[in-house]
């Protein structure tokens, strides 16, 4: 995913295929419309013509109908399959919405924590998560070779706190190669933090968890980095 080729557009994908299925719905001479209005044009036809918001929503709207059936069709083979994504939401609309649900939310996350673990631009996709009520749960990603035991157990906490949950990238650097004497263990960007061993981070991480279960008994405006997440306090 890293090495290949990447589009981000401003606003709506005026491609051949998103642009035909809207005029098949919505004009009374779709083939005329798509053959004379080039390629390049298309945006600023349909901005010509009022409709930017509705042709955004109709896309919008096709892409969730799009994933919700890739959904539905997991479901129908593993009904408690839990389906995930990265990176977070606005690279493509309606792929939360669509593999989500309020019943069974789709698990989503950046790459934003995984050098300094929870940050301000955590707090904006919780936010937007909140206010647009998405059917999803936020995980807190931190690499491994970016955080040695002791910081990743700060973050860890921070995120198990006030996001929806936390994870390790990459777990391999633990599980498979565990002493300190196997250079596998330091290799970038799979290995973890020079020196330590792969204990080092289990004896951190149950640490971690141990002290998660004494703060959740304890006031939320208490907990590390309680001023940080105070605009979503949960």
């Amino acid at each position: 995913m890293y090495g290949s080729d990447s589009t981000h557009y401003s606003t709506a994908c005026y491609c051949d295929a998103c642009f035909r299925k809207y005029l098949e719905v919505y004009s009374t001479d779709w083939q005329h419309h798509y053959d004379r209005i080039a390629p390049a044009k298309r945006g600023q036809w349909i901005a010509a013509n009022e409709a930017d918001t509705h042709y955004t929503r109709f896309q919008r709207q096709q892409l969730i109908a799009q994933f919700d059936a890739i959904r539905q069709r997991c479901r129908d083979v593993a009904p408690n399959y839990l389906l995930a994504y990265a990176p977070f939401v606005g690279y493509l609309r309606g792929l939360t919405q669509g593999l989500g649900t309020s019943s069974r939310p789709v698990i989503v996350w950046s790459e934003r924590e995984y050098t300094r673990g929870p940050e301000s631009r955590t707090i904006g996709f919780l936010k937007q998560i909140r206010d647009q009520q998405m059917p999803a749960l936020y995980a807190s990603g931190h690499m491994l070779w970016f955080q040695d035991p002791e910081k990743l157990a700060d973050n860890l906490l921070a995120a198990a706190l006030h996001t929806d949950g936390w994870w390790a990238w990459f777990g391999g650097a633990i599980l498979n190669h565990t002493g300190v004497d196997d250079p596998e263990a330091y290799k970038s960007p799979y290995g973890r933090a020079e020196g330590t061993s792969a204990m080092d981070y289990m004896d951190a991480i149950k640490a971690a968890h141990e002290r998660l279960d004494q703060l959740m008994d304890q006031p939320p405006e208490t907990w590390p980095r309680a001023e940080l997440f105070k605009e979503v306090a949960r």
